[in-house]
């Protein structure tokens, strides 16, 4: 059996913690390195699903969690004028029926900053303003050079270093690249209206809110692009109030605080969206990938955090158990790979009918039945 202790985890967001957090409750000795000055991102708002919220309860976080965000249990779904269509339950996943909510919102330092003082107080070694330079894969490791230069030795390197994966470079220098979606994400944090989720179902756009906390949420827009043409930041807000000028409601109430600059640039998060799926090994010798490395989805299932965590939790079950590193990654590629897979090809396909301005019917049905299946065990 091979005997591992010293593990170094590249990235410290949204997974890259998870994974601190649970190799740290088994045993092992923890370096999260993380290029930037912090641990807490810039951004908006993200949403939690059934099937993430299970995942925290198991990282142990998700108590806390709660009550820094805004939970719910329904989502409500609107005309552009504000007619509701409907109004449903969302069920709790399988294991996380006893959570005070089955879906949540929260602002994304919030949540940054609820895994860093887990991880801080079990011990983990956080190291900023470093990233890995080389790799040298050895017999029983691996010998990492660091941005300043050092050269350390792990018997593990987790790649989690986000879409953009330098590490995912190192193991894999002929990665194709990721796919543009041909939409893009807009964000920003706006009063709460609704108690849970809220759908606006414009002529060519949805449009939605997600609760954060007792007294705000985030709205969020998909728009369409034929290239990812840059679009320099003092544009977003006209280009934003344009986008929503379709609807009515508390949306015009939000166009409105744009067009008086209540809302600016600095309160707008746009991103353009890619996806990839990496059906390569996800490991070689010692170092290992995990999150938007090997999997990056678009938003339109509330999943990329989820798979992140989720793959976190496989991944030191897996080490936790194993007879062989090589096993170990093995296992833990096996069983998170086809999940990764539906949630992937499932925003793709719902990011193609709102591009084509396709069946509503379709969109909901696929949405309905992809989330159903998540709700089961891992």
């Amino acid at each position: 059996m091979t005997r591992i202790s010293k593990v170094a985890i590249v990235g410290g967001g949204i997974g890259g913690m998870c994974a601190a957090i649970q190799l740290k409750k088994n045993g092992f000795n923890v370096d999260l390195i993380e290029l930037k000055d912090t641990l807490k991102p810039l951004g908006a708002g993200i949403s939690l699903s059934a099937a993430t919220l299970r995942a925290l309860k198991q990282i142990g976080v998700v108590d806390e969690l709660l009550k820094n965000a805004g939970g719910f249990s329904s989502f409500e779904v609107f005309t552009a004028d504000g007619h509701k269509l409907l109004e449903a339950p969302i069920f709790s996943a399988k294991g996380a029926e006893d959570l005070a909510f089955n879906n949540a919102g929260i602002l994304r330092t919030k949540f940054a900053e609820i895994l860093e003082n887990k991880l801080r107080s079990l011990g983990v070694n956080v190291i900023l303003n470093m990233t890995v330079e080389s790799l040298e894969h050895v017999d029983d490791g691996v010998n990492v050079q660091l941005s300043n230069g050092e050269i350390q030795n792990y018997d593990i390197l987790i790649g989690a270093d986000g879409i953009n994966s330098k590490v995912r470079t190192l193991i894999h220098p002929h990665f194709q690249g990721s796919k543009f979606t041909h939409q893009g994400s807009w964000r920003i944090v706006v009063p709460r209206y609704f108690k849970g989720l809220a759908m606006f179902m414009g002529k060519t756009l949805k449009a939605g809110m997600t609760p954060i906390n007792d007294t705000q949420s985030y709205l969020f827009l998909l728009d369409h692009h034929a290239e990812d043409n840059f679009i320099e930041q003092k544009e977003w807000p006209a280009i934003l109030s344009n986008l929503l000028a379709e609807f009515d409601g508390p949306i015009k109430e939000i166009k409105e605080s744009i067009d008086r600059g209540e809302i600016n640039e600095t309160n707008i998060v746009y991103r353009p969206l890619y996806t990839h799926l990496v059906k390569e090994p996800w490991f070689k010798g010692r170092v290992v990938l995990m999150g938007d490395a090997v999997h990056s989805t678009t938003p339109h299932l509330a999943s990329g955090a989820g798979m992140a965590i989720e793959g976190a939790l496989i991944l030191t079950e897996e080490l936790a158990r194993m007879q062989s590193v090589e096993e170990a990654f093995e296992r833990y590629q096996k069983r998170h790979f086809e999940r990764a897979k539906l949630v992937i090809s499932t925003s793709t396909r719902l990011g193609e009918i709102e591009l084509a301005n396709g069946s509503p019917v379709e969109h909901r049905a696929l949405m309905s039945l992809t989330m159903e299946k998540l709700l089961e065990p891992i």
